[in-house]
């Protein structure tokens, strides 16, 4: 305690006291820092609105409104027919045959509408289309109907019954029966004919039998087939009594089928109707040629090259008719189709078959 005492009484000491006060205060202002500094700074808390929601605006829905349908169409021999279909409720539609409007008709109030046809004798198949709103959105239907050609009236001499006095026999005219034109639909699917060709005289038809109506040849070269049949079964399809493919017997009675991977090269074609119990109720045979498409397309060329051109006819093989429709509707190029208008002498007895059946074909079908 006096060694300490003695220390801080000299000068000496007093130095180290001064030195030790200082290094006292150094330490205690070391320590006393915190005394006089800023109260602690509460972190300020920032709490964000909530991002308004971005306001989704919806594509504007454009409606889509449908084109105009056909319904019925019927042509009698002397060229009066009727056509009904559906449109827009009081919607306006127009027929046009061969791209020539040819009437206008109001649709009614459930969108139903009729027009009554009289059409002028052709040599030539006419396409007639529907085309709604004609001065408006003219919205054109999404199938077409081929009007086969249309006989004129022919005068037939005709002698009396009973001699006459005169150096001239008297000679009276009298009108022969025409025949009621065939109808087909075509639409991108292909052609199906709704109304086969028919003297004046014939009874409305009831098929009782498989038909063969058409053979379509598509833009690519494939095979299209298409008839009718009465059952609700099936029908099953050969080349060469070798079977390729089967298709539905629709509810309106008819049926479609591709004909897949076909050579070109002649065969013989059959189809069979079969019912819902797997039996063969009828069958149809006809020879067929797989036509190659450049030699359709080179057979059709003069007619299709001719301006303002719709559809064009040349016979390629006995009872068939070349069809071709070029329309921007139906895709890329040409539809050819083979019409079946009369094959009732092709019918077989369902219950025989024919193996290596022949057939006499044309050396030179296209130039037939």
């Amino acid at each position: 305690m006096s060694e300490k005492v003695g220390i801080f009484a000299s000068s000496g000491g007093t130095v180290a006291a001064a030195g030790a006060a200082v290094a006292v205060a150094v330490i205690a202002g070391a320590l006393v820092v915190p005394r006089f500094m800023p109260d602690p700074v509460e972190p300020e808390i920032v709490i964000a609105a909530p991002e308004a929601a971005s306001t989704v605006v919806p594509e504007a829905v454009v409606p889509i409104i449908p084109p105009p349908t056909f319904d019925v169409t019927f042509i009698y021999p002397d060229g009066t027919g009727t056509v009904a279909g559906r449109a827009l409720a009081g919607e306006m539609v127009a027929l046009l045959l061969d791209g020539q409007e040819i009437d206008r008709v109001q649709a009614d109030a459930q969108g139903a509408f009729v027009a009554f046809l009289a059409l002028s004798p052709s040599a030539q198949p006419r396409v007639l289309d529907l085309l709604a709103d004609p001065d408006g959105t003219a919205r054109a239907a999404a199938e077409s109907r081929i009007i086969g050609p249309i006989s004129a009236p022919v005068l037939a001499q005709v002698a009396p019954a009973e001699p006459v006095v005169t150096q001239l026999a008297a000679i009276e005219p009298a009108v022969t029966g025409p025949t009621a034109p065939a109808i087909l639909s075509a639409d991108a699917e292909g052609v199906r004919v709704l109304q086969p060709a028919a003297l004046s005289d014939t009874p409305p038809e009831v098929t009782t039998t498989v038909a063969l109506d058409t053979i379509t040849y598509d833009p690519d070269g494939d095979v299209l087939l298409g008839g009718r049949a009465a059952g609700e079964g099936f029908v099953r399809v050969y080349l060469d009594n070798r079977p390729i493919t089967t298709s539905r017997i629709s509810l309106n009675g008819d049926w479609r089928t591709d004909l897949p991977q076909v050579d070109t090269g002649i065969y013989t074609l059959r189809v069979d109707e079969v019912d819902t119990e797997g039996t063969v109720v009828s069958r149809i045979e006809t020879p067929f040629q797989r036509e190659e498409p450049a030699v359709v397309a080179a057979a059709m060329a003069e007619e299709t090259a001719t301006e303002g051109f719709s559809v064009a006819v040349k016979t390629v093989q006995p009872g068939t008719t070349l069809w071709a429709i070029a329309q921007e509707r139906y895709g890329s190029g040409v539809m050819y189709v083979h019409l079946f208008e009369a094959n009732r002498d092709r019918i077989r007895d369902p219950d025989l078959i024919y193996p290596g059946q022949v057939f006499v074909i044309p050396d030179d079908p296209v130039t037939q």
